[in-house]
């Protein structure tokens, strides 16, 4: 089995998965968001927000590969409910990778990239280490 260099993270992806089919998904707004980790929010915000842009499907096939920290994705809610969606799909249909340190966030839906770029993998960590009340360390 291939773990795209996340082989030490697959129980923290796995636990953020089943907390967004659970309780993310059903999320309309930001405010929601902020009621169930104020501490992820936060480090969106002030971490990984900065890193994020909205493009359409059509911008995202296109783009060159960046030498700079960007996350091109479509939109459908908010802009956090977004990204954590297709984090969310990227780990689950094993696209998600683990290189140095960076973390690469594809999604693809239809044969179509609808997220395509990367993060800091440390900040990344950290904003999914931010359900830590969910007990994400089992």
């Amino acid at each position: 089995m291939q773990y795209n260099g996340l082989k030490s993270d697959f129980n923290c992806f796995a636990k953020f998965v089943f907390i967004y089919e659970t309780i993310i998904k059903k999320m309309n707004k930001e405010v929601e968001f902020n009621q169930l980790s104020s501490n992820a929010l936060y480090l969106f915000k002030h971490e990984l927000q900065k890193n994020m842009k909205y493009a359409k499907v059509s911008e995202i096939e296109n783009t060159p590969k960046q030498t700079k920290q960007t996350l091109f994705f479509t939109k459908k809610k908010c802009q956090i409910l977004d990204f954590c969606r297709h984090l969310r799909n990227s780990f689950s249909h094993g696209l998600l990778k683990k290189e140095n340190n960076i973390i690469i966030i594809p999604d693809i839906n239809r044969n179509y990239y609808s997220s395509k770029g990367f993060l800091e993998y440390r900040v990344t960590k950290e904003f999914i280490l931010g359900f830590y009340r969910f007990d994400l360390t089992d």
